[in-house]
Parts: structure tokens; C-alpha cells; sequence
């Protein structure tokens, strides 16, 4: 083997070792996302009974000023 051949096969697999080493990144930046992604999709689970007893208590808040214009409108 010649010195250019030698040195174009230590080049390429520099390259396919820098090749690798950024797929390792790539996987571990994919599999962040997707955690962040079922962490966002819990959180909203999570909001679901809020948001019903938020809409609890307007019902709720409605009805008392449907109450207290009964009382007026009975004085």
C-alpha cells in the first residue's frame, strides 16, 4: 500500500468514526424530543380535570348571579 492509500484509509474512517459519533447525537437528540413530546402529552392529560373544574365553577358562578338577580328582582 502506498502512503496516499494509507493515509485516504485512516481519512475515511476518521470520517466514518465522526459519521457515527453524530448518529449517536442525532438518536440521543430524537429520543429527548420524543420525551419531551409524551411529557407535554401527560401534562395535558394532566390539564384535562382542571379545565372541567374550571367550567365546574363558571356554571356554578353563573348560576349564583342567576340567583342573586332572582333575589332583586322578588324585592
Amino acid at each position: 500500500m502506498s502512503a496516499d492509500t494509507i493515509e485516504l484509509s485512516a481519512n475515511t474512517m476518521a470520517l466514518l468514526i465522526k459519521t457515527i459519533e453524530l448518529l449517536v447525537d442525532a438518536m440521543t437528540l430524537l429520543a429527548d424530543a420524543i420525551t419531551l413530546s409524551v411529557n407535554a402529552i401527560a401534562l395535558s392529560v394532566d390539564t384535562i380535570p382542571l379545565l372541567v373544574k374550571t367550567m365546574e365553577l363558571s356554571v356554578d358562578a353563573i348560576a349564583l348571579q342567576i340567583n342573586e338577580k332572582k333575589q332583586i328582582a322578588i324585592r
